[in-house]
């Protein structure tokens, strides 16, 4: 096993760099203990596509042609128990008893509500990412108008 020194600390905000990846690096080699972090947030843009609390992701939308392909608005969020299924193979269209299970497990929703209400506090402060580039040829049509007329406007 291959250990990893860190640099002196030099200032406030190097010594929350450091010990974040100081927790990382014996984290991953085994020695840390169990995370910090329960909940991770999942954007697509600026949307929330989803939100991963413990053990549990609640998925917004879908993307049932992998990450190439587009997005797709759900119409009740897919629920998913990561430790029994890592590859989120299951959901809606994965399996028969996925919707009795769903309804067993649907309290848990009382916990992702509370999160992404808690994490929605944070932009106002600190604001999502701008919306995506749009690279088609309408948009750079209209780009390319609207700067000719500026110009002739001139």
């Amino acid at each position: 096993m291959r250990y990893f020194t860190l640099p002196k600390r030099r200032s406030a905000r190097s010594a929350s760099t450091t010990s974040s990846t100081a927790s990382s690096i014996s984290r991953t080699a085994g020695s840390a203990g169990p995370s910090k972090r329960h909940e991770i947030f999942y954007f697509a843009e600026t949307t929330l596509g989803a939100a991963r609390v413990d053990d549990f992701k609640y998925r917004f939308i879908d993307q049932p042609n992998g990450w190439l392909g587009g997005t797709v608005k759900v119409d009740w969020p897919i629920l998913v128990n990561l430790r029994l299924d890592p590859f989120e193979r299951t959901g809606l269209s994965g399996s028969l008893a996925y919707y009795n299970w769903f309804a067993y497990e649907f309290w848990r929703f009382v916990f992702v509500k509370d999160e992404v209400a808690r994490y929605a506090q944070t932009f106002l402060e600190f604001p999502p990412m701008q919306k995506g580039a749009s690279f088609n040829l309408e948009a750079l049509k209209q780009e390319l108008e609207k700067k000719i007329s500026g110009r002739a406007a001139q």
